[in-house]
């Protein structure tokens, strides 16, 4: 396809969504193309011919990974810290409040009782334990390097496992 009719194709809104596409959540090019409402070919064929929408894709990209990266860090911070919320329970029951054309019962639910629990999430033993090891891997290795340096047979000698036999 010519570059004209490909240019014609992908005007600058176009562009602007696609990059606003793939900077705000993970899609596929299929999802991206139908969003915006050309063929994959067509999209592949511009990130082939145009330097400047392949770079504004991988900027998009990266900015998506950076969110991410932040979003994940907060996460990880809120599980290691432990953290609070609240949860609201409400009991109801249906009160009959009249009939309605067809001479059938309406009902209002009137709330009978509302009961608000604090509650309060533990820290996360095991991802503290991740974090540690992968923050300071010297001092939380998993495996300790161990090195025999004499030259006895671990077992013992030859005779002495005949013996145990």
């Amino acid at each position: 396809m010519a570059k004209s009719r490909l240019k014609d194709k992908m005007n600058e809104d176009m562009l602007n969504k696609i990059y606003t596409l793939y900077e705000n959540d993970s899609y596929s090019v299929a999802e991206v193309c139908e969003a915006v409402g050309i063929a994959p070919s067509t999209f592949y064929a511009f990130k082939a011919e145009n330097k400047h929408f392949k770079d504004g894709i991988l900027n998009a990209i990266a900015r998506f990974y950076e969110k991410m990266d932040v979003v994940a860090s907060r996460s990880l911070k809120r599980k290691l810290e432990g953290y609070e919320y609240t949860e609201e329970h409400v009991t109801s029951k249906n009160i009959e409040v009249g009939k309605d054309d067809k001479g059938l019962k309406v009902f209002k639910p009137i709330v009978t009782e509302k009961k608000t629990v604090k509650k309060h999430v533990q820290p996360s033993d095991l991802l503290i334990i991740f974090t540690k090891k992968n923050l300071d891997e010297r001092r939380f290795a998993e495996k300790q390097n161990v090195s025999i340096t004499h030259e006895q047979p671990l077992f013992g000698t030859d005779t002495d496992i005949e013996d145990l036999l």
